[in-house]
């Protein structure tokens, strides 16, 4: 039994090795449970690109309703599947 005030871990006979070994082990745990991100690196320049592309894209009225989307998302594997919605004509 271990003394009052004394870790058990001493009290166990935990040598450093050991002790190391068993963080190393926890170490790669947390690794698996909290991958690093795909994307780390957010790309400015594409990004600015792709904006100001999407806002010529609304100016100009080449957008699809969201009422449209989402009957089309609802309808994914079931037998009358729509087709992806288009921009209106204007």
């Amino acid at each position: 039994m271990a003394k009052a005030g004394k870790s058990r871990r001493k009290s166990a006979g935990f040598s450093e090795n050991r002790k190391a070994r068993y963080d190393g082990v926890v170490a790669k745990k947390n690794q698996k449970a909290n991958p690093k991100p795909v994307f780390d690196e957010i790309d400015k320049d594409a990004e600015a690109q792709a904006i100001a592309e999407a806002e010529a894209d609304i100016e100009a009225g080449r957008i699809v309703p969201h009422e449209d989307v989402v009957k089309w998302l609802e309808s994914w594997g079931k037998a009358n599947e729509r087709s992806s919605p288009v921009p209106p004509k204007r």
